[in-house]
């Protein structure tokens, strides 16, 4: 049996917990559940690199690529109105290296300033808002690829007006394409173009015309 402080038993253990709750969020939404799989899998990846007993070097490139990647996805997974100030980020990071230098594993603290930089990095551009809408939005779509965007814009992005967006439709549209290339990036699912269902139903007329 393994220690309880073993980390590649502690992954596999992460890793089981999590299987049925991203089973049963894929029944509902599928992106949102291959994102966090991908996440949880870098991460708990980085942990399995501690049993490898790799030089600084190597754990270092390795470890920071994978996290790099986690990081990338949460910043289209993380709610706008629940995220994390920049003080709990870096208190977590903290905590997480503490950790690993706590139980006896090597190379965690030597890079923790490189992970602080990448993970506190604010995104450039794309409000969270739209990058939570795009990916409600692309799961809506490939639920019904008919579905026009002016409506998913309507539905899923509602702060456009706040943000004095003119065209919510087209800017959710470039969202999404922008999180399809992450999609693709990674290898999930939903980055395949859309393929419109025969007797597609015509567009919805604007009440105003």
């Amino acid at each position: 049996m393994r220690d309880s402080l073993d980390p590649a038993g502690k992954a596999e253990q992460i890793a089981a917990s999590l299987d049925p709750i991203l089973r049963e969020l894929h029944r509902q939404q599928p992106i949102q559940a291959g994102m966090l799989s991908v996440f949880f899998r870098k991460v708990l990846e980085v942990v399995r690199l501690n049993t490898l007993k790799l030089a600084k070097e190597d754990f270092q490139v390795r470890a920071t690529l994978l996290l790099a990647g986690a990081h990338e996805l949460s910043e289209w997974l993380r709610d706008p109105k629940n995220a994390p100030s920049l003080s709990e980020i870096n208190a977590e990071i903290e905590s997480w290296v503490s950790w690993y230098v706590g139980v006896g594993l090597k190379g965690v603290a030597d890079y923790t300033d490189q992970l602080r930089k990448a993970w506190l990095t604010q995104p450039r551009g794309r409000p969270a808002t739209r990058r939570r809408a795009a990916i409600e939005a692309l799961e809506a779509k490939r639920a019904d690829p008919n579905l026009r965007w002016e409506d998913l814009a309507e539905t899923f992005y509602p702060s456009a007006k706040d943000e004095n967006i003119d065209s919510p439709a087209q800017a959710l549209r470039q969202e999404v394409i922008a999180l399809r290339r992450v999609l693709k990036k990674y290898d999930i699912p939903g980055w395949e173009p859309f393929e419109r269902h025969p007797g597609a139903r015509k567009p919805i007329k604007s009440a105003s015309k």
